[in-house]
């Protein structure tokens, strides 16, 4: 497996498979109306803005293995002065 930076290139499989998970997990409390049809929008959107934009303290990592995406993760370093990221 190989853990990367993530890239603009990445959006859609970031976005993908954070609205894949938001349907599953929040499924019992966000409308059934966002979860089936803005959620997508939304996402690409959050995504977009966090890759084009990125906070100072924000990295987005990426898993792949053989050049397949695996997952990802977003941390924002020293965001809390107990916990840090």
């Amino acid at each position: 497996m190989n853990i990367r930076v993530a890239l603009d290139g990445d959006l859609e499989n970031i976005a993908g498979l954070h609205t894949k998970s938001w349907r599953t997990i929040y499924m019992n409390v966000l409308s059934k109306d966002y979860l089936s049809n803005e959620i997508e929008k939304d996402r690409l959107q959050v995504w977009s803005e966090r890759l084009q934009n990125p906070a100072k303290n924000q990295i987005i990592l990426v898993a792949e293995e053989r050049q397949k995406f695996l997952g990802f993760a977003c941390l924002y370093l020293n965001s809390d002065s107990i916990w840090g990221a």
